[in-house]
């Protein structure tokens, strides 16, 4: 007897395309066989005669133009649908694994909204105590785009864009799409007492094959991705890819015994600085592992100017300017990779942080995963063992440095404290970066004669400010100039200090909710690697 896998997706996902891909994948490599259905595409063969009988001009019947018909019959059909389908699945699972795959949701460009064609409480009963995995594939919002306008079974699903702007609102609509999936197969999961797993299609097959079909635990791999990125986009390339390749090791070595979760199979937020042009996806270069990925057919011509770019392509797009409704974007994808990454910190049973103050910048994905699994500890949830985190000396003594200059100094500069020529606050902030001068210590410890002699060695001077007075004792800078300049440098060296308290990492260790390791060969132990 086979074991039976939900698998659940917005359209544009290329699900069935995918998961037959798998099936050949887990039949040639491992022997075993899968046999997959698809509810949709047999819903949409029933409905085609009656859309094409009531909606004559209509060229096509698609699956989007099956909502078209009253919801009575709608509701009839995906009955009539399942009951089929149930029948092919029981007689397939006598002899083979069965991946059963539908859309929950879907949205009707015509009237729109939101359609569940799914009876639930047939699927929920019938399925009772049968399922073995559900699973919700997630694939980028450009790659579902393309795909949902450009034709096979979601052919209607959008319409083609004419302009910048109607692209990004229906990205943004894919990403709203993409929420409500995954709210209804969780709450679907739920019902059939199963924990729901957020898939990403860029994962390699045989993750997921080990995710079906293996007892390997479940290991979310988290490490930062915006400073390697920053670093390619510089020009620090050798050392953007060396980070890439040390997190394909790092698979690699922990995946025997391990099925590895990877933050990167989903690459959305990727926005060149100030415009709203894409930079080259994670890793930075076609993946050459074999992917349930399945690219989306070409878009029409006419698309082309506005789309942004799919898989692994280069943005060829003229620069687009940074507005409004970009920010609309880029602010709901941010929103939503929080959301994603707390499901899959918790649906792992351990959490693998990789240096996730790198090189002194503290990524603020793996700062809000950590804070998450902690809170999953505090609620007794998780335990700190099934986390490792591994945080070298080297990354913990750059993050002050990098907070003041990168932070601090362009404040003071444009509350007009620090004067210079861009050269000499550049010369500045770069002798704070890189400098051995003990002098940067003192400065960090709060010292003012420190912040004055690096100041003047960089041909930089300090403007006081009465801004600064609340700041200090009586609340003034003094009387005379030389008063006013060294309250205000005793000011700024306070600021300073403020950049070199704890980090969040330091106080998660000390409240015992993670663990931090601080050798590369420890992390690898922990693992068991």
């Amino acid at each position: 007897m086979g074991t039976l896998t939900v698998i659940t997706g917005i359209p544009g996902t290329r699900i069935q395309k995918a998961l037959n891909k798998f099936a050949k994948f887990s039949n040639d490599n491992h022997g075993r066989r899968v046999s997959v259905f698809s509810v949709d595409s047999v819903l949409q063969e029933k409905a085609r005669p009656l859309v094409s009988q009531h909606f004559p001009e209509l060229t096509a019947a698609t699956v989007v133009q099956a909502f078209l018909l009253p919801r009575a019959e709608l509701r009839r059909l995906w009955k009539e649908t399942w009951e089929s389908v149930i029948d092919s699945v029981n007689r397939a699972l006598e002899d083979s694994d069965v991946l059963l795959t539908l859309h929950l949701a879907y949205f009707h460009q015509l009237t729109r909204e939101y359609i569940v064609s799914a009876d639930l409480p047939i699927f929920i009963n019938d399925l009772n105590e049968r399922v073995h995995r559900f699973v919700v594939l997630v694939d980028d919002i450009y790659d579902c785009h393309q795909s949902l306008i450009a034709g096979g079974s979601a052919s209607g699903m959008m319409a083609i864009p004419d302009s910048l702007d109607s692209a990004i609102l229906d990205l943004i609509r894919i990403l709203d799409w993409r929420s409500v999936e995954v709210m209804l197969s969780e709450s679907l999961a739920t019902s059939l007492q199963q924990q729901l797993f957020i898939f990403g299609v860029k994962h390699p097959l045989q993750t997921l094959y080990d995710l079906l079909f293996s007892e390997k635990r479940i290991v979310y791999l988290s490490h930062p991705i915006s400073e390697p990125r920053r670093l390619h986009a510089v020009g620090r390339t050798s050392e953007a890819e060396a980070f890439v390749q040390k997190m394909a090791q790092i698979v690699a070595r922990i995946q025997a015994d391990s099925t590895v979760i990877e933050p990167t199979a989903i690459d959305e937020l990727r926005f060149k600085r100030g415009t709203g042009n894409l930079s080259t996806r994670w890793p930075f270069r076609q993946d050459d592992r074999e992917l349930l990925f399945e690219p989306p057919v070409d878009a029409p011509p006419g698309a082309r100017p506005y789309l942004f770019p799919s898989s692994w392509n280069e943005d060829q797009r003229e620069e687009v300017g940074s507005n409004g409704v970009v920010q609309t974007l880029y602010k709901a994808i941010e929103e939503q990779i929080n959301a994603r990454d707390h499901g899959l910190v918790e649906q792992a049973a351990l959490v693998a942080c990789y240096r996730p103050v790198y090189e002194g910048n503290a990524s603020r994905g793996v700062e809000e995963e950590l804070k998450h699994y902690g809170r999953l500890v505090s609620l007794e949830l998780r335990t700190a063992e099934a986390s490792i985190v591994f945080s070298p000396a080297d990354d913990r003594a750059l993050y002050p440095r990098r907070r003041l200059a990168e932070l601090t100094l362009p404040a003071w500069t444009n509350s007009g404290l620090l004067n210079g020529t861009s050269e000499a606050l550049d010369s500045f902030r770069q002798l704070i970066l890189t400098g051995t001068d003990e002098r940067i210590s003192q400065l960090l410890a709060g010292n003012s004669d420190a912040l004055l002699s690096l100041a003047a060695e960089s041909n930089v001077t300090i403007q006081p400010n009465d801004l600064l007075a609340g700041a200090l004792p009586g609340g003034s800078l003094g009387a005379s100039p030389t008063a006013r300049l060294h309250a205000a440098a005793s000011a700024l060296a306070g600021q300073a200090k403020n950049s070199s308290e704890s980090m969040y990492l330091d106080k998660l260790e000390e409240t015992g909710v993670i663990r931090v390791v601080n050798t590369e060969q420890a992390f690898y132990t922990a693992l068991g690697g």
